[in-house]
């Protein structure tokens, strides 16, 4: 290690000493409050950013966003600390205000001794907390105990079930004198005499459904602590439709209030036209955020229940405006319903499928599901989340109609732009995106119903276009009143002139992973970007100024501003990257007219180019930069013809100065070669006199000359000054008793290519000067991936030469496996060299293990581990990538041993076959059945509660899967 590193690592070192010992070891005056809190005392109140004393992240590396006035953003295993102190001994109370929409949340608040550690899990006390809104201000409270003018560290700890789940806004903490006993808990809650089900006295919030016709409720409670004041809120309560919210308060003998909500529902009448409001509405709520404008973040599992009714015999249509904007097929509502003496059974064939569009809201996006309904008899009905996202939909709207009439298909025949058919066009596809040049002002849009009875084709005909993003919706109404919007979205390129600015959510072109509005830009992740269409007139030198903020208090945030032709891929170049410095206050992200970058952009005459705005975040922080406005700055004709770099064999002349243009490099008069490089301070400016210059003693002044774009010049000259040639050289270097390529005694950089898997080589060299002495020869180990290796020259302490040689080893193009087995069994007669494999599985295999080791172990494979069986027939490859990147591929054909039909006798149930149905008898009610065709496809799957189930197919061959008792069958 050399000294300064040594030094910087002493530093970083003492501290991290420092800090532990300030945050555990002492009391800090300055932010220490006192205790009990005084209203408006400035030594006692709570800034939680201002006088926070350490802190921790989630367990997931979310971070905590703290403001003196909130705390947020918040995940499991997080904490905040603070520091407090009291004049006398005794009991307190930590009373803290906070909100969260989590069913699962928990805070926890302990105290111990400055200058002592956190204790073992189980110190403090934790609180479940109440469901809500995240800006609620429900009051929790925490019992501590303190000593008299000992310092202490108070923690409050964020906790949940979930390690995903947002836990908890704070609002506000306050430390009280207890006074008496804080216990604000009930013993017992009934309605009409009977137990609330599923009471506890530590749940405070219980959804009820009361039986339709129910008028009015008696509440009784009784207080845990005979020395509570009182309980309020019992009695007699009249009921109207829907959600009755019901407040039962019990206060200490202290005074602290627990609040206990009885949310009783009596159920909604729904008819013809009926609107549900999304979330005022629910009857039950697991796991789904979000406001009657919009549910979402519905995981799997996730669900929410409406209690309702109909008043006759009927059948409505259950409708859910929905959108999902993953591009994955896998995204599914299912909606099914139940009465209160049932319960909820998952029910695949009520799983509805939402195809991938975007977030947006639109009337044409929507599933429905027809609910049969009893006159007068309450049903709930249940939409449940399923997906491989964290997502399944977003829900803007639920209303209830009756069935329509007429034909559905709302599909178009044709779509057309100039009277020609759009690339692409298929009836099932709904978005279509296009790049026109600048020149083309206006289209006509041109669309044909697939069903001449639809009812109309709106928003065809000729369109204007205007720079940046225009989208056009084309309407189809179908005959029964079923609406599709098909729509074309059509960039067209933004000039780029003095002063022009942009919608920068409506016109981007292309983005990953950012929060974008017209306004701002946020969320800007590492390696997030947003992308706009863009061109010029002329060739032209541009700036974009963008307005921008971060209020992280890191020196390593960036955005990289570039301009590529449309059709290349972009290329990071980190000249291009701009650095956001702080704003010099934690969490202050707002706009300002100082806080902005100026990035310089090349943009060639009438081509169509991409602007990118690429973030580089290099802390680990979850957002780079707010971002509030871009605009075009131009300079047509620049003339700076600055040099920013020159240099001579690759390094940078000394005390190179852009304004300075005459320089004299020393060099050794035996060197007859040299490579000149610069680059120009304008991208856009040329450079001549640069690569390879021969020089000698009547060549020694050579000349760099910089173009500006606005035609003006620069000259920078060099002169060569030759000095006495350093004696300290090598007149032979060789790898295994070869010469290397190339050598010279003046050359001191070397690359050598070697074979693939050498770990050694032997490095030998010869002096000039026999006097001299070398070090750096012998046996180099290279196995440790040390590649670049150093040879020495000395002739006395003031003449060195260092030659470097740079080692390549060839990667490995190995790509076979030396063993290969199933469930810990070789396959049969395996050899390295064979690539196919046959596998007989025993009959009710559904899953194997694949196992297999490379040749070379620098090699990776793909396809081992646990391996689902489907059906009887199965391939299954196994990919063996070498370290060169070529590839082989090992087949393994898996063949399951099957009960015939003829053989039925063999398994517990029984099994009919008619013409296109089978039937299976003889259940216990909990077996798991699965049917495949022969090519494994699944056209059934159940885990039935009934002793027979019927299974409608065509006619053909099946497998039928019975709790692993497979069977072959043929369907009439």
């Amino acid at each position: 290690m050399r000294f300064f590193d040594k030094i910087m690592s002493l530093l970083l070192l003492l501290t991290f000493i420092f800090t532990c010992t300030f945050s555990y070891g002492q009391e800090d005056p300055t932010k220490v409050r006192l205790i009990p809190t005084v209203e408006g005392d400035a030594d006692t109140e709570f800034l939680f950013s201002t006088h926070l004393i350490d802190k921790k992240n989630a367990d997931s590396g979310q971070e905590l966003r703290i403001a003196d006035d909130r705390i947020d953003t918040s995940k499991r295993g997080a904490y905040v600390e603070y520091q407090i102190k009291s004049g006398t001994s005794g009991n307190f109370i930590v009373h803290l205000l906070a909100g969260t929409q989590s069913s699962t949340a928990n805070l926890n608040v302990g105290v111990y001794k400055v200058g002592e550690q956190w204790p073992e899990e189980g110190t403090g006390e934790t609180v479940l907390l109440t469901r809500g809104e995240w800006t609620d201000q429900k009051s929790y409270y925490f019992p501590i105990t303190v000593e008299a003018n000992q310092a202490y560290v108070m923690r409050i700890r964020f906790l949940d079930e979930t390690a995903d789940n947002w836990v908890a806004n704070i609002h506000n903490i306050a430390v009280e004198e207890e006074k008496g006993s804080i216990d604000a808990t009930l013993k017992s809650l009934t309605i009409d005499g009977k137990e609330v089900e599923g009471f506890n006295s530590g749940t405070y919030t219980y959804n009820i459904a009361l039986p339709l016709g129910t008028q009015k409720v008696n509440i009784a409670a009784e207080a845990n602590d005979d020395k509570a004041q009182g309980v309020a809120g019992t009695g007699e309560h009249q009921l109207m439709e829907g959600k009755n919210e019901v407040v039962v308060t019990v206060t200490a003998e202290s005074g602290l209030d627990q609040e206990y909500t009885l949310n009783l529902f009596l159920p909604l009448s729904v008819q013809d036209g009926s609107i549900i409001r999304s979330a005022s509405d629910a009857f039950k709520n697991n796991g789904i955020a979000g406001s009657d404008t919009k549910l979402n973040q519905i995981a799997t599992g996730d669900y929410i229940e409406y209690y309702v009714y109909s008043e006759t015999d009927q059948s409505l249509l259950f409708h859910v405006n929905c959108t999902n904007g993953y591009d994955t097929p896998n995204s599914y509502l299912n909606i099914n319903d139940y009465g209160l003496d049932e319960e909820w059974v998952l029910d695949e064939n009520k799983s509805i499928n939402i195809p991938f569009t975007n977030w947006n809201s639109s009337e044409e996006k929507f599933v429905e599901m027809t609910i049969d309904f009893k006159a007068n008899e309450a049903r709930i009905v249940r939409i449940y989340g399923i997906t491989d996202q964290n997502n399944a939909a977003d829900i803007f709207g639920i209303k209830w109609h009756s069935p329509r009439t007429g034909s559905d298909d709302a599909d178009l025949k044709d779509l057309t732009i100039d009277g020609q058919t759009i690339e692409g066009f298929d009836p099932s596809v709904i978005n279509y995106t296009f790049t026109y040049n600048a020149d083309v002002s206006s289209i006509n849009i041109g669309g044909l119903a697939n069903d001449d009875a639809a009812q109309a084709v709106e928003g065809i005909g000729d369109k204007t276009l205007e720079q940046g993003k225009n989208q056009f919706d084309i309407k189809v109404t179908s005959e029964s009143g079923v609406v599709k919007v098909y729509t074309i979205s059509i960039f067209s390129p933004i000039e780029v002139v003095d002063g022009n600015t942009f919608k920068m959510a409506t016109d981007a072109y292309d983005q990953w992973g950012l929060f974008t509005l017209d306004h701002r830009i946020n969320e800007t992740k590492n390696n997030a970007y947003v992308e706009y269409l863009v061109y010029s007139k002329t060739d032209l030198n541009a700036s974009v100024i963008i307005k921008c903020a971060n209020g992280y208090d890191v020196d390593n945030s960036y955005l990289n501003v570039s301009a590529y032709k449309l059709g290349e891929d972009w290329v990071s170049n980190p000249d291009n990257s701009h650095n956001i410095p702080f704003t010099g206050t934690e969490g202050d992200w707002d706009d300002a007219d100082d806080r902005f970058i100026e990035a310089p952009i090349q943009l060639v005459a009438n081509e169509l180019m991409v602007l990118r705005i690429h973030c580089i975040d290099l802390s680990g922080k979850n957002n780079v930069a707010n971002i509030y406005n871009m605009t075009f700055a131009v300079d047509d004709l620049s003339d700076n013809a600055n040099l920013s770099a020159l240099t001579v064999d690759g390094n940078s002349v000394i005390d190179f100065d852009p304004a300075i243009t005459n320089y004299t490099i020393d060099m050794p008069s035996n060197i007859t070669e040299i490579e000149i490089g610069a680059t120009a301070e304008n991208q856009a400016a040329s450079i001549s006199g640069l690569g390879t210059v021969s020089i000698s003693a009547d060549e020694s002044t050579h000349e760099v000359v910089v173009t500006a774009p606005a035609g003006n010049t620069k000259t920078y000259t060099i002169n060569i000054a030759f000095t006495t040639p350093n004696l300290a050289t090598l007149s032979d270097l060789k790898i295994n008793d070869q010469t290397i390529d190339g050598f010279e005694s003046g050359q001191l950089a070397y690359h050598v290519s070697l074979e693939a898997n050498t770990i050694a080589v032997e490095v030998s060299a010869t002096a000039t000067d026999p006097t001299a002495t070398i070090e750096g020869v012998g046996t180099v180990d290279l196995s440790q991936g040390n590649l670049v290796h150093e040879v020495s020259v000395r002739l006395n302490e003031s003449e060195i030469q260092v030659y470097t040689i740079n080692f390549t080893v060839s990667a490995s193009e190995e790509a076979t496996l030396s063993a290969l087995s199933v469930d810990d069994i070789s396959v049969p007669s395996f050899d390295p060299e064979t690539d196919g494999y046959n596998v007989v599985l025993a009959a009710g295999t559904t899953q194997v293990n694949v196992a297999a080791i490379a040749t070379d172990d620098k090699a990776q494979i793909e396809g081992t581990g646990t391996i689902a069986i489907l059906g009887t027939e199965m391939e299954h490859q196994i990919r063996v990538v070498a370290e060169a990147g070529n590839e082989k591929i090992y087949l393994i054909n898996f063949s399951v041993e099957v009960v015939n039909a003829s053989d039925l006798s063999k398994i517990p149930y029984h099994i009919l076959t008619k013409e296109g149905r089978i039937l299976i008898s003889g259940l216990e009610g909990r077996e798991a059945i699965a049917v495949y065709e022969l090519n494994g496809r699944l056209v059934h799957r159940s885990n039935t509660f009934n002793t027979e189930v019927n299974v409608l197919v065509n006619s053909g061959v099946y497998i039928v899967n019975i709790d692993n008792y497979v069977i072959k069958i043929f369907v009439p």
